[in-house]
C-alpha cells in the first residue's frame, strides 16, 4: 500500500519521471558507446586514417632522374584498401597529436637513394618511418595494439607491392636500354656480353633481396614483407 502511494506521488511530478527515464537510459547509452568503439578493426582497416608524408629526394638510376617516393605514392592514391591522407610533415605531426590519424608513414629523404642500390653487391634495405597513436578513447587504447599490428601489416604489404612494381618497371626500362645500346653498337658481341653480365648481376641481387623488403622502422621493431613471389617473375 505504501509502495503504491509512493509511485503515485512520484508520477505526480514530471521531474521525477524525467530522472527515472534518464537513469534507465544510462545503460543503453553506455552499451551503444562501448559497442561503437569495439567495431572490428580487422575488417574495416579502410576506416582507419593513415597520414603519408613524402620527404624523398631525387636520385639517379642508370643516368636518369629517379624519385621512387613519388611513383609509389601515385600508386597508393589509387588504393581503396586503406584511408591514406597525403599531407605535409607539419600537418601529419599535428594531426596525430589531435587524434586525426592512427598512423603516420614517412618516406625518408634517402628512400630513392637506397632503392638505387639494387644493382650493388650489397643492396641497402629501403625503410619507411612510422608513428602510431593509441586512439581517441579508453576502449580504443586497449585494443589499439592489436589493431595497429594489423594496420602496419596491411600498409607494409600494400607499399611493398607498389614499391616492387615500380622498381621492377624502372629496371625493365634499364634492361631495354641496355639491349638497344647493344644492338646499335659496332661491338655487338661485347655489348651483348655486357648486357648479359648486367642481367646476371640483377638476378643475383633480386635473389638476395628475396628475403628482404621495404621495412617499417620506429627505432624498435620492423615489419617485413618478402619479395620472393615477385622475384620468380623476373
Amino acid at each position: 500500500m505504501m509502495l503504491k502511494k509512493e509511485w503515485q506521488a512520484i508520477l505526480k511530478h514530471k521531474f521525477f519521471i524525467i530522472v527515472i527515464i534518464a537513469l534507465a537510459l544510462v545503460p543503453a547509452i553506455y552499451n551503444y558507446i562501448f559497442l561503437g568503439s569495439m567495431w572490428d578493426p580487422y575488417g574495416k582497416l579502410n576506416d582507419l586514417p593513415v597520414a603519408v608524408v613524402n620527404l624523398d629526394k631525387t636520385s639517379e638510376l642508370n643516368g636518369k632522374k629517379f624519385k621512387l617516393g613519388d611513383d609509389v605514392i601515385t600508386e597508393m592514391k589509387k588504393s581503396k584498401d586503406l584511408d591514406y591522407h597525403f599531407v605535409s610533415k607539419d600537418k601529419a605531426s599535428e594531426g596525430i597529436k589531435k587524434g586525426d590519424y592512427y598512423m603516420v608513414i614517412t618516406f625518408p629523404e634517402n628512400f630513392s637513394e637506397n632503392a638505387t642500390t639494387l644493382m650493388n653487391k650489397e643492396p641497402k634495405t629501403v625503410q619507411l618511418d612510422y608513428q602510431t597513436t593509441r586512439g581517441h578513447n579508453y576502449i580504443s587504447s586497449k585494443m589499439s595494439e592489436s589493431a595497429m599490428n594489423q594496420l602496419k601489416s596491411e600498409v607494409s604489404k600494400n607499399i611493398t607491392q607498389t614499391y616492387t612494381k615500380e622498381i621492377f618497371a624502372k629496371l625493365g626500362d634499364m634492361k631495354s636500354g641496355m639491349k638497344e645500346a647493344s644492338d646499335g653498337s659496332n661491338k655487338l658481341a661485347d655489348g651483348t656480353s655486357s648486357a648479359l653480365s648486367g642481367s646476371t648481376e640483377l638476378t643475383n641481387n633480386l635473389n638476395t633481396l628475396s628475403s628482404s623488403s621495404v621495412t617499417f622502422n620506429n627505432g624498435a621493431d620492423s615489419l617485413n614483407f618478402g619479395l620472393n613471389k615477385f622475384v620468380s617473375g623476373v
